[in-house]
C-alpha cells in the first residue's frame, strides 16, 4: 500500500489523551545584556483541557469554580458546540492558547470502476465536516497565546517590538502518551521611545556599541504533559488552615469543593503544597553546562549541598515521609530541558546577566490536590561570580576593622 507522505509532526486527532493536562510556559535562553530578559522563568502553571476546532488545538483552563465540570467534546476530540442560546457551559473554560495547524484525511485512490488501487490519497472534498478529518499537522510558530501570564507581568515582551515569525527550534509531539512540548525562538527589537530603559548605556564604550545590543533573540519553551504521566494516582492531600500557613509559611494550593448543603461549589478548601512523600525518591536532573569544565565548581557543591539536605532528612527517619532529594544524572548530561513539566530540574546559569537575578526556584503543584508535580532552581552562577568580589572586600572591611561578631561561635585555631 503506497501512503502519502506525512509531516513529521502529524497526529491522529484521536489520539489526543483525554482528560486533564499542565501547562507551563518557560522563558528560555536569553542574551545576556538585555535587561528585560529573564532566562527560564516559569510562567503561571495552568490545569487545562484540550480539543480540536477548526483553528487548531486549543488549550483552555478548567473551570475552578466548578472543578468537576469538563469541556465538550465529541468521540475525536472536536471541541462540542453549543446548540442553543441557553448551552454557554463551554465559555467556563477560560481560552489559554491555539495552536494552529492543518487538518486532513486520507482515503484509497479509486479507479475508474470505484475500486481500491492500494495507493493512498488525501480527501480533498469540499463537502467533508472539518471534524471528519482524522489527522492534525500543528504549526507550533504560529502559536496564539491568548492569556496573560509571567512574560507579560514582568515586562519580557514590553517596550520591544517582535520581527520576523517565530522559529520552531524543537518539538516533541505525542499526544497518545500524553505529551506536548516545543520550544521557539523570537526576535525582538526595542522600541526607540524606551531605548534607555533596555540599554545600560554606562557599561558601553561608545553610542554605536549601545544600539548593537537594540535587537535580539529568546527563546520560549511550552510543555503540555498529561495529568497521568506527572500526578501520582491515589495522592493523600493535606488540608492546610489559614492559621498554619501564617505560622509555618509552606506554599499552598486552594481549590473549590462541592457543598452538601446549597449543592454548590462555594467551600474554599486549602492544601499544603509538597512532593509525594510516598515516593522512593525526589529525583532531580542537573542542566548540561554543570559538566563543562569551568563550571566543576559548582557542580561540586551542588552535589555536596544536595548531600547535606539528605543528611539533614535522615535525621526524621526512614518512615517520616520525607524522601531523599536523588540526582540522576552525578556524572554527564542528560539533555533536559528546565521547561519540561515531566522533570524536576536545577539549572546553571553560567553567564553574568544584566539584571542582575542570583536565584530562584519556582514549582508546579497539582490545583486540585497541592502535589508538587514539578520543582525547577535556577543558579545564577555567573551573576554570583561577579558579586563575589564586592562582598569579600566587605567582608575583609569589617575584619579589619574588628567588627565581624562570632555570634557565639568559636574563633577558628590560628595555628
Amino acid at each position: 500500500y503506497d501512503y502519502v507522505e506525512r509531516d513529521a509532526k502529524e497526529v491522529a486527532v484521536k489520539d489526543l489523551k483525554d482528560g486533564r493536562w499542565f501547562y507551563v510556559p518557560t522563558t528560555g535562553a536569553a542574551p545576556r545584556f538585555a535587561l528585560n530578559q529573564f532566562p527560564f522563568l516559569q510562567g503561571s502553571p495552568r490545569y487545562v483541557e484540550l480539543c480540536f476546532t477548526k483553528e487548531g488545538l486549543e488549550v483552555r483552563s478548567y473551570d475552578k469554580n466548578y472543578p468537576d465540570a469538563h469541556l465538550s467534546k465529541d468521540a475525536n476530540n472536536y471541541c462540542g458546540e453549543e446548540k442553543f442560546v441557553a448551552d454557554d457551559d463551554g465559555v467556563n473554560f477560560a481560552q489559554v492558547l491555539t495552536i494552529p495547524g492543518d487538518f486532513a484525511a486520507y482515503r484509497c485512490q479509486e479507479d475508474a470502476h470505484g475500486d481500491c488501487t492500494n495507493k493512498e490519497e488525501t480527501n480533498e472534498d469540499a463537502s467533508l465536516n472539518y471534524k471528519k478529518k482524522t489527522h492534525f499537522t500543528p504549526r507550533p510558530e504560529d502559536l496564539e497565546i491568548a492569556e496573560f501570564n509571567m512574560e507579560d507581568l514582568y515586562g519580557i515582551t514590553e517596550g520591544i517590538d517582535e520581527i520576523g515569525a517565530p522559529r520552531l527550534i524543537s518539538w516533541d509531539f505525542d499526544p497518545k502518551n500524553g505529551l506536548l512540548n516545543f520550544e521557539l525562538e523570537r526576535t525582538f527589537r526595542i522600541d526607540l521611545d524606551n531605548i534607555s530603559d533596555y540599554i545600560n548605556f554606562a557599561t558601553k564604550a561608545s553610542l554605536d556599541e549601545a544600539l548593537v545590543d537594540g535587537a535580539f533573540k529568546s527563546r520560549f519553551y511550552y510543555s503540555l504533559v498529561h495529568e497521568s504521566e506527572v500526578a501520582t494516582e491515589g495522592y493523600q492531600p493535606i488540608l492546610y488552615p489559614v492559621g498554619d500557613e501564617n505560622d509555618i509559611g509552606f506554599f499552598t494550593t486552594s481549590t473549590k469543593k462541592l457543598n452538601p448543603v446549597t449543592n454548590k461549589y462555594d467551600r474554599d478548601v486549602v492544601y499544603l503544597n509538597r512532593f509525594n512523600p510516598d515516593q522512593g525518591s525526589i529525583k532531580y536532573y542537573l542542566s548540561d553546562n554543570f559538566f563543562e569544565e569551568k563550571n566543576k565548581l559548582f557542580l561540586d557543591a551542588t552535589l555536596q549541598s544536595i548531600e547535606k539536605m539528605n543528611q539533614a532528612l535522615n535525621v526524621f527517619g526512614a518512615d517520616a515521609g520525607k524522601p531523599e532529594i536523588e540526582i540522576v544524572n552525578k556524572t554527564k548530561a542528560a539533555g533536559i530541558h528546565p521547561g519540561d513539566l515531566r522533570y524536576n530540574v536545577i539549572n546553571l546559569i553560567d553567564e553574568p546577566l544584566a539584571n542582575g537575578l542570583l536565584g530562584y526556584g519556582p514549582s508546579v503543584s497539582n490545583p486540585m490536590t497541592g502535589e508538587i508535580i514539578k520543582g525547577h532552581v535556577n543558579q545564577y552562577a555567573g551573576v554570583a561570580r561577579t558579586g563575589v568580589p564586592f562582598y569579600w572586600d566587605n567582608l575583609a572591611r569589617f575584619y579589619n576593622r574588628n567588627q565581624l561578631d562570632l555570634d557565639g561561635l568559636d574563633p577558628l585555631p590560628t595555628s
